[in-house]
């Protein structure tokens, strides 16, 4: 049976609190009913740092503790409610994103390669779930839901993959030394 270090369940469990506060980092924008969050760079970085099972389990946590009612979703909201919100698919996408980001990253520690993965895999993913919700839930068109939901999101969602992919380079670098 493997068993869990103490080094990896804290680093899971800080992923997941900067991912609770990254949420409070919200601002609406007057086009969409999705605001802006700097949750995007925390679910970035925590891919970067994690295994897939650490990732799952991080934003797994993320998302109990969410529909439980502490107010750790964007803005401040939670419950079960929130799912079927405007913003739900993208709670989704963040899980789907963490792990498939965490599991294409590669073992060795490549900014280059964290970057194109975060860019070309984690953005695409937290965006098709968000707006497949928003078209699935809402009835909205699939053109309104990209005009809406993601096109005005793409520029700082490709700032926040590269400073993600950064910030967890740097950070497995460090820990490495560490060792």
């Amino acid at each position: 049976m493997n068993r869990t270090s103490v080094a990896s369940l804290t680093k899971t469990a800080l992923c997941t609190a900067l991912i609770c506060i990254s949420a409070y980092i919200s601002f609406p924008l007057p086009m969409t009913p999705v605001p802006v969050t700097a949750q995007t760079i925390a679910i970035n970085i925590t891919a970067i740092l994690l295994t897939p099972a650490q990732s799952a389990a991080a934003l797994g946590v993320y998302l109990l503790l969410g529909f439980c009612g502490i107010p750790v979703f964007s803005g401040g909201t939670a419950g079960f409610a929130q799912l079927f919100s405007p913003t739900g698919g993208f709670l989704i996408g963040f899980f789907v994103s963490a792990v498939l980001v965490s599991l294409l990253k590669g073992k060795k520690n490549n900014f280059i390669r964290h970057c194109l993965i975060c860019i070309f895999v984690g953005i695409p993913t937290v965006d098709f779930f968000g707006a497949l919700f928003m078209c699935l839930i809402h009835n909205y068109s699939p053109l309104a839901a990209l005009s809406g939901a993601i096109v005005p999101f793409l520029f700082g969602d490709l700032l926040k993959a590269v400073g993600g992919a950064l910030i967890g380079t740097s950070v497995n670098r460090l820990l490495a030394m560490r060792r």
